[in-house]
């Protein structure tokens, strides 16, 4: 008796509810639970196919950038030596015109100077033709040379 008395306490039959429950109830939470965990799994490979997309971008990207810059090195090179080049030609240009600049202010002034030297030497022959004229013109007045007039000493003298 005692076991039919076990078998209508409520306790019993609060437990065997709870088993049909958790038997019941296992199926669509297994289902949920299954649903729940597919749909974050599949977003967790969305997130990672991403960032892989993500990364092969950015590879490329300095990929890309790395050979741009190489470009522009080269460049950067390339009209650096350009312009030394040119450089180097206009300062051999420049340094010729220089010279011959030079040698041309050279000569004029050598030209000028061999000029201020004759006129010098014809100034200097002709007071000094001048002063003998008259240190001759003055012996002969002093020496009294009366044979021969001035005008004739003067004559001699130019050699007329």
């Amino acid at each position: 008796m005692l076991e039919i008395m076990y078998f209508l306490d409520e306790r019993f039959w609060l437990a065997i509810s709870f088993i049909i429950f958790l038997y019941l109830a296992y199926k669509p939470i297994k289902k949920a639970l299954l649903n729940s965990l597919d749909s974050k799994i599949t977003s967790i490979k969305e997130q990672v196919l991403e960032a892989q997309k993500l990364n092969k971008d950015a590879q490329e990207l300095l990929k890309k950038t790395t050979e741009q810059l190489e470009k522009l090195s080269s460049l950067r090179d390339k009209i650096i030596k350009e312009g030394i080049e040119i450089t180097d030609k206009l300062v051999v240009e420049k340094n010729k015109e220089i010279e011959i600049f030079l040698e041309l202010k050279q000569k004029d002034a050598i030209s000028l100077i061999e000029n201020q030297q004759s006129e010098a030497l014809q100034s200097l022959k002709a007071e000094l033709s001048d002063k003998i004229i008259k240190i001759v013109t003055l012996y002969f007045q002093s020496s009294q040379n009366e044979g021969l007039k001035d005008s004739e000493i003067a004559k001699n003298l130019m050699g007329k």
